[in-house]
Protein backbone atom coordinates (compact mmCIF):
# COMPACT_ATOMS: atom_id res chain seq x y z
CA UNK A 1 0.00 0.00 0.00
CA UNK A 2 2.99 2.23 0.78
CA UNK A 3 4.68 1.72 -2.11
CA UNK A 4 1.26 2.24 -4.40
CA UNK A 5 1.91 6.26 -3.29
CA UNK A 6 5.05 6.26 -5.11
CA UNK A 7 3.99 4.76 -8.09
CA UNK A 8 1.22 7.14 -8.26
CA UNK A 9 2.96 9.90 -8.09
CA UNK A 10 5.55 8.41 -10.71
CA UNK A 11 2.36 8.15 -12.84
CA UNK A 12 0.65 11.85 -11.89
CA UNK A 13 3.98 13.75 -13.28
CA UNK A 14 3.72 12.40 -16.52
CA UNK A 15 6.82 11.49 -18.90
CA UNK A 16 8.89 14.56 -17.48
CA UNK A 17 12.02 12.47 -17.24
CA UNK A 18 11.86 12.00 -20.89
CA UNK A 19 11.11 15.33 -21.80
CA UNK A 20 14.05 16.59 -20.00
CA UNK A 21 15.86 14.22 -22.74
CA UNK A 22 14.16 15.01 -25.25
CA UNK A 23 14.94 18.64 -24.71
CA UNK A 24 18.37 18.35 -24.32
CA UNK A 25 19.03 17.80 -20.47
CA UNK A 26 19.94 14.49 -20.49
CA UNK A 27 22.68 14.97 -17.89
CA UNK A 28 20.13 16.90 -15.48
CA UNK A 29 18.12 13.23 -15.96
CA UNK A 30 21.91 11.40 -15.30
CA UNK A 31 22.10 13.58 -11.75
CA UNK A 32 18.48 12.88 -11.01
CA UNK A 33 19.20 9.34 -11.72
CA UNK A 34 22.38 9.85 -9.62
CA UNK A 35 20.77 11.26 -6.68
CA UNK A 36 17.63 8.91 -6.30
CA UNK A 37 19.97 6.15 -6.45
CA UNK A 38 21.97 7.27 -3.52
CA UNK A 39 18.93 8.48 -1.79
CA UNK A 40 17.25 4.96 -2.19
CA UNK A 41 20.39 3.48 -0.68
CA UNK A 42 20.81 5.78 2.43
CA UNK A 43 16.90 5.53 2.80
CA UNK A 44 16.41 1.84 2.71
CA UNK A 45 19.57 1.36 4.81
CA UNK A 46 17.80 3.88 7.63
CA UNK A 47 14.26 2.91 7.45
CA UNK A 48 14.94 -1.26 7.00
CA UNK A 49 16.49 -1.17 10.09
CA UNK A 50 14.33 0.83 11.82
CA UNK A 51 10.92 -0.85 10.26
CA UNK A 52 12.03 -3.79 8.39
CA UNK A 53 9.99 -4.32 4.94
CA UNK A 54 7.66 -1.36 5.45
CA UNK A 55 10.82 0.73 5.98
CA UNK A 56 11.66 -0.08 2.56
CA UNK A 57 8.16 0.12 1.18
CA UNK A 58 8.82 4.00 2.92
CA UNK A 59 12.08 4.44 1.54
CA UNK A 60 11.02 3.83 -2.30
CA UNK A 61 8.24 5.64 -2.35
CA UNK A 62 9.85 8.60 -0.87
CA UNK A 63 12.35 8.35 -3.46
CA UNK A 64 9.98 8.41 -6.19
CA UNK A 65 8.21 10.87 -4.90
CA UNK A 66 10.87 13.20 -4.51
CA UNK A 67 12.95 12.49 -7.66
CA UNK A 68 9.31 13.11 -9.54
CA UNK A 69 8.10 16.57 -7.97
CA UNK A 70 12.55 17.15 -8.62
CA UNK A 71 11.71 16.36 -12.23
CA UNK A 72 8.01 18.55 -12.61
CA UNK A 73 10.06 21.32 -10.94
CA UNK A 74 12.86 20.57 -13.33
CA UNK A 75 10.74 20.80 -16.15
CA UNK A 76 9.09 23.77 -15.61
CA UNK A 77 12.30 25.79 -14.70
CA UNK A 78 14.18 24.39 -17.75
CA UNK A 79 11.59 24.76 -20.66
CA UNK A 80 8.61 26.25 -18.69
CA UNK A 81 6.11 23.64 -19.55
CA UNK A 82 3.73 21.91 -16.71
CA UNK A 83 1.81 19.23 -17.55
CA UNK A 84 -0.90 20.69 -15.04
CA UNK A 85 -3.53 23.34 -15.61
CA UNK A 86 -6.55 24.37 -13.99
CA UNK A 87 -8.66 21.87 -15.19
CA UNK A 88 -6.82 20.02 -13.61
CA UNK A 89 -8.33 19.89 -10.24
CA UNK A 90 -12.20 19.01 -11.28
CA UNK A 91 -11.41 15.27 -12.07
CA UNK A 92 -9.08 15.00 -8.94
CA UNK A 93 -12.09 16.34 -6.75
CA UNK A 94 -14.54 14.37 -8.16
CA UNK A 95 -12.17 11.57 -7.64
CA UNK A 96 -11.74 12.21 -3.72
CA UNK A 97 -15.68 12.27 -3.96
CA UNK A 98 -16.20 9.07 -5.78
CA UNK A 99 -13.98 7.71 -3.02
CA UNK A 100 -15.74 9.39 -0.29
CA UNK A 101 -18.94 7.62 -1.64
CA UNK A 102 -17.14 3.95 -1.82
CA UNK A 103 -15.76 4.37 1.82
CA UNK A 104 -19.20 5.11 2.75
CA UNK A 105 -20.41 2.21 1.10
CA UNK A 106 -18.03 0.27 2.80
CA UNK A 107 -19.27 1.10 6.13
CA UNK A 108 -22.46 -0.80 5.64
CA UNK A 109 -21.60 -3.43 3.16
CA UNK A 110 -19.17 -5.90 2.87
CA UNK A 111 -18.19 -9.00 0.39
CA UNK A 112 -19.64 -8.65 -3.15
CA UNK A 113 -22.83 -6.17 -2.71
CA UNK A 114 -19.82 -3.89 -1.56
CA UNK A 115 -18.18 -4.61 -4.99
CA UNK A 116 -21.62 -3.53 -6.50
CA UNK A 117 -22.92 -0.88 -4.18
CA UNK A 118 -19.41 0.69 -3.99
CA UNK A 119 -18.88 0.60 -7.93
CA UNK A 120 -21.90 1.99 -8.44
CA UNK A 121 -22.26 4.76 -5.45
CA UNK A 122 -18.29 5.82 -6.21
CA UNK A 123 -19.12 6.26 -10.24
CA UNK A 124 -22.66 8.49 -8.98
CA UNK A 125 -20.52 10.42 -7.15
CA UNK A 126 -17.65 10.72 -9.36
CA UNK A 127 -20.13 11.75 -12.41
CA UNK A 128 -22.13 13.79 -10.33
CA UNK A 129 -19.53 15.94 -9.08
CA UNK A 130 -17.97 16.53 -12.46
CA UNK A 131 -21.17 17.61 -13.98
CA UNK A 132 -21.53 20.17 -11.08
CA UNK A 133 -17.51 21.47 -11.58
CA UNK A 134 -18.42 21.65 -15.27
CA UNK A 135 -17.15 19.62 -18.53
CA UNK A 136 -14.68 21.60 -20.09
CA UNK A 137 -15.48 22.80 -23.83
CA UNK A 138 -12.70 20.74 -25.10
CA UNK A 139 -13.97 17.19 -23.62
CA UNK A 140 -17.45 18.23 -24.92
CA UNK A 141 -15.82 18.18 -28.50
CA UNK A 142 -14.24 14.95 -27.65
CA UNK A 143 -17.78 13.44 -26.32
CA UNK A 144 -19.62 14.16 -28.93
CA UNK A 145 -16.25 12.91 -31.89
CA UNK A 146 -16.76 9.80 -30.16
CA UNK A 147 -20.24 9.61 -29.98
CA UNK A 148 -20.81 10.17 -33.92
CA UNK A 149 -17.64 7.98 -34.98
CA UNK A 150 -19.86 5.36 -32.96
CA UNK A 151 -23.05 6.11 -34.66
CA UNK A 152 -21.28 5.04 -38.28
Amino acid sequence: MIFTIGQLTNCAVGPSGFLLMMTDHQYLTLLNQWALGILNIVLNYFLILEYGVNGAAIATATTLTVINLLRVLEVWYAEGLTPYSRQFWKPLAAGAIGGVGIYVSKIFFDGFVLLIVGSITGFACFSVALLVFGISPRDKTLLKKIISERET
